[in-house]
């Protein structure tokens, strides 16, 4: 059970990475909000935004979300070093 806490800590630390508008891109397309997967133009319509800043808010997130989750790995791997 342990390594399941750590996974989630990890992952909520590294959301907290993202500005507020990629937070909610993720949440509404990926369904973390209702269960659904908004389209980017529904999100769009949504967030006051065009599809384009909605693609590019995702694909800068999920840039972020790596390097965030990269960094923790690497700082866990070295920490176990010898």
């Amino acid at each position: 059970m342990k390594k399941a806490d750590d996974t989630v800590r990890l992952i909520l630390r590294a959301y907290r990475t993202v500005t507020m508008r990629q937070h909610d891109v993720i949440r509404l397309h990926y369904g973390f909000a209702d269960g659904y997967d908004y389209t980017f133009e529904e999100i769009a319509q949504q967030l006051n935004l065009t599809p384009q800043q909605v693609q590019r808010a995702e694909n800068t997130a999920i840039t972020t979300l790596r390097k965030s989750l990269q960094k923790d790995s690497d700082d866990e791997d070295q920490s176990k070093s010898p």
